[in-house]
């Protein structure tokens, strides 16, 4: 327990939040929610909330010609800071085709924005309007399922773009999210036009400049990063697929060696890139911008990889189409130092020839655009090799369905719908060890460290392995399902899992109580410290189960299916992002992105202190809370209580607050007690400047 009993003066004290949530609310604190218990060991604080990235849906706005290359919005909705919003446009302006476009300038107020747009992602503005008003609605997510995220140099700085796929969108499946774009503070789909929706898309990879999408069926689908507003192109391979399995998901990972793992739940299928001629040449991979006179090819810009070597294969693209002439997309070249050409690293230049060591190919013309070069096609086989049987899972047993993977080390972790996870080589036709679990369905996977973490089950069990043997990690308590003033929610929950990241030394992951017929009280994103790390940082209050935040829809329901963690962690809290589905029974979808300063309630429920006795029952007339900062103008601190493990929560009154504001104390009688839990509500002041509202202690007397 966190109660103990003062000697002289009797009270009845609660400490030791560090600890975290506790097993049973008789053993400890029964929940944390929206809460920071990290930054200062032995206090509780208001934590950082989620923010909506995604424009919240909108249907029959109107746009109104003001210029040839401008229109005007006179609504509610600012889409200031929403360059490369996706919106589809009604008839009515004369010069306006109706369809699809992307908001690429915004000006003016809120009331009165000037507003252009593009046809194409990150397009020039559409030009040659004349007169007429039309409708415009937004494009909305679906259900997000997987991402992905890629590092790339923009030739000044390192950059990111991270991917997030939705299963089935009419805007598009792939949303991006690009800190290199003229707006890197916005979601939105990579493309509007041509083949775009691909209903039941289920995995998404990058690999080395190119972003694979998978579905259901056996199409796979590619785009090149940097020229996401092209057309998608479908690959010619082949998944070998159980007759039972045309509607499993195909999950993948890209490991640490650069092959691309696929599932199709009886098979793991392997894209392995080869950028080589021949023997003795090595595997190298080149990825950038060039220009071009007669033989030699300058680079511009190392997007990714190395600098090209004498014996790889080249392939060509640019931003429009135009190349230059004597070379074509989609077409093997080899980096090369026969007849005419130039090699020179450390000048930046290179020639290409049509066959391995042949003569320098002549380059002429006037291209359009800027000019790609990739070692790696997957539009071209000869630049990578698949396997569509590199490991069989099993025989063809349903219940024994691929549905995640993980990887530690050199091998390969694959969790299925059964009791058993498969171990593989990656070398080896088949799996080369396994370890039983001791329930079904395996979730997700997350590595930490040289450790898999693995999500499995209803029940809200972690559990974790090394490789060897699986054993529990940690439960998401039962009664965090519990819903007050409902006895019978207290009992047996269903918990479905979301995803999980690991951020600043924690484990973060979601999970959601949420039925159909029962509410949620308990969705939102967690974290937990992993017991490895507590060594590193000199904690000893164990693994520290907390709830971080509910998510931007404010309510318990709901669920983050998908959680891709920052590669910049210059902020004062962790960054990560969370694709949620807010209710089962009606959805809508998001994204959102962490905070800055508080705006959500914080929420701490003690553990329920046996108070006194059928024979000795107690009474209290006092409730007092202890801060370590005073509060600052706008902030409060609210007690409520309850006399068993289930009644609705009772509020304690107005707080008599002491001046210094480090403490204050509530006067709400309990009589005649055998039980009592308290829950404290930390109430910011939703600004820049904030204490935090920073709890240490409760005390009843």
């Amino acid at each position: 327990m966190t109660w103990t009993l003062e000697k002289g003066t009797n009270d009845l004290v609660w400490n030791g939040v560090e600890t975290g949530i506790a097993p049973s609310p008789h053993k400890g604190t029964a929940a944390i929610m929206n809460a920071n218990i990290s930054t200062e060991s032995a206090e509780v604080m208001c934590n950082f909330p989620r923010v909506q990235q995604t424009i919240t849906p909108f249907t029959g706005q109107t746009l109104t010609y003001l210029s040839s290359t401008t229109l005007t919005y006179t609504g509610a909705i600012s889409f200031f800071g929403k360059v490369n919003t996706p919106i589809t446009v009604g008839s009515g302006i004369t010069g306006l085709t109706a369809g699809n476009y992307y908001i690429s300038v915004v000006s003016g107020t809120l009331g009165n924005q000037v507003i252009s747009l593009s046809a194409t992602y990150r397009g020039g503005n559409v030009s040659g309007m004349s007169a007429g008003s039309a409708t415009f609605s937004s494009y909305n997510m679906s259900t997000p399922v997987a991402s992905a995220t890629e590092k790339y140099f923009d030739g000044t700085n390192i950059q990111y773009r991270y991917y997030i796929l939705a299963s089935n969108a009419s805007a598009g499946n792939v949303w991006v999210l690009d800190t290199g774009s003229n707006n890197p503070n916005i979601w939105v789909p990579v493309k509007l036009q041509g083949n775009f929706n691909f209903p039941f898309a289920t995995g998404i990879a990058v690999l080395n400049g190119y972003l694979f999408m998978f579905q259901y069926n056996s199409d796979t689908w590619v785009v090149e990063t940097s020229l996401l507003g092209q057309d998608w192109q479908v690959l010619s391979v082949i998944f070998n697929s159980p007759s039972y399995s045309s509607l499993l998901p195909r999950y993948c990972l890209v490991g640490h060696s650069g092959t691309l793992n696929v599932t199709d739940g009886n098979f793991i299928a392997t894209f392995i890139p080869n950028s080589s001629s021949g023997a003795g040449v090595a595997n190298n991979f080149s990825y950038g911008t060039y220009t071009f006179s007669t033989y030699t090819l300058t680079l511009t810009n190392q997007i990714s990889g190395d600098f090209p070597i004498i014996g790889q294969t080249i392939t060509f693209t640019s931003s429009n189409g135009s190349l230059p002439t004597g070379v074509s997309v989609n077409t093997v070249y080899y980096v090369t130092n026969g007849t005419n050409s130039v090699y020179s690293p450390t000048s930046g230049t290179f020639s290409v020839s049509a066959s391995p060591g042949g003569g320098a190919i002549s380059l002429s013309g006037t291209p359009g655009g800027t000019q790609y070069f990739n070692s790696f096609n997957p539009l071209v086989s000869t630049t990578f090799t698949f396997d569509a049987q590199a490991c069989t899972i099993n025989s063809g047993t349903p219940n024994e369905t691929t549905i995640s993977l993980a990887e530690l080390g050199n091998t390969l972790i694959i969790g299925t719908t059964g009791n058993t996870l498969y171990q593989w080589d990656e070398i080896s036709p088949t799996w080369t060890n396994f370890i039983p679990l001791a329930e079904s369905n395996a979730s997700f996977l997350l590595t930490v460290n040289n450790i898999v973490l693995i999500f499995a089950g209803q029940k809200g069990n972690i559990y974790v392995t090394s490789g060897s043997a699986a054993s529990g990690a940690l439960t998401v308590p039962d009664y965090l399902a519990g819903i007050p003033g409902n006895p019978t929610s207290y009992i047996e929950p269903y918990f479905t899992w979301g995803q999980a990241i690991f951020i600043r030394g924690r484990v973060f992951f979601s999970i959601q109580d949420q039925t159909a017929s029962k509410a949620g009280n308990c969705g939102g994103i967690y974290s937990f410290v992993p017991s490895f790390y507590n060594s590193l940082t000199g904690q000893d209050a164990g693994i520290a189960l907390r709830m971080e935040n509910e998510n931007s829809y404010a309510t318990f329901s709901g669920l983050a299916n998908v959680l891709l963690a920052s590669q910049i962690q210059t902020a004062i809290g962790a960054q990560y992002w969370a694709a949620w589905t807010s209710d089962i029974n009606t959805p809508t979808y998001g994204i959102d992105v962490s905070g800055t300063y508080p705006t959500a309630t914080a929420i701490i429920e003690t553990d329920i202190v046996p108070s006194g006795t059928a024979l000795n029952k107690k009474s209290f007339a006092q409730q007092e809370y202890k801060l370590a900062t005073p509060l600052l103008s706008g902030e409060s601190i609210q007690l409520y209580y309850r006399l068993n493990q289930t009644d609705a929560w009772t509020t304690c009154g107005t707080v008599k607050a002491e001046p210094n504001s480090l403490s204050g104390y509530f006067t709400s009688a309990f009589q005649s007690t055998q039980w009592l839990q308290l829950q404290t509500q930390l109430i910011p002041n939703g600004t820049s400047t904030f204490s935090g509202n920073r709890l240490t202690e409760l005390r009843i007397r």
